[in-house]
């Protein structure tokens, strides 16, 4: 499931988007998800799955959340930062135009690999879990603005809301 990304930064872009105004622009989205997250250590039988503990991940992801948000959102660098299941997903340069986007971008993914590796370090000093984390960045031309119906972008705390066509 997807948690909501922070109230006061959904008001901000809802608040400075106008439905009327629509723009083709460069876009730039990192995501990371856990490469030893149930996946197996060694070829072979099941036996040799390296299964992480939920909780170890939980923890690795709160870690890394509160660590990038941090560095990323208070530099005002990257939008929207958001965390779905296991993965943690940013996007540059929509709604609010940047034109450093692909500097940005890159540098948050480098960030969060750092802080990736410096957080398995502590958690392997403390004898926790480490997850291995790959992590992507895509480019490419997007239609940025509403392009559905404006009671959609309306943001509750405590609901989600899924905009047509969701699962």
């Amino acid at each position: 499931a997807a948690t909501n990304i922070d109230d006061p930064l959904v008001r901000t872009a809802i608040r400075d988007s106008n439905a009327s105004q629509q723009s083709h622009r460069s876009f730039n989205l990192s995501g990371k998800d856990y490469i030893s997250y149930f996946r197996p250590a060694a070829k072979g039988s099941i036996a040799n799955w390296n299964i992480v503990s939920v909780a170890a991940v939980s923890d690795f992801t709160i870690e890394l959340v509160a660590t990038l948000k941090r560095s990323l959102l208070i530099a005002a660098t990257v939008l929207a930062l958001a965390v779905i299941g296991v993965a943690i997903m940013a996007i540059w340069n929509a709604p609010t135009e940047d034109a450093m986007h692909a500097d940005n971008a890159c540098r948050g993914a480098l960030a969060a690999y750092h802080i990736s590796e410096d957080l398995n370090g502590e958690f392997a000093a403390k004898g926790q879990s480490i997850m291995r984390t790959r992590f992507g960045l895509h480019t490419g031309d997007v239609l940025v603005g509403n392009v559905g119906a404006r009671p959609n972008a309306v943001h509750m705390p405590g609901i989600q809301r899924k905009p047509c066509g969701a699962y």
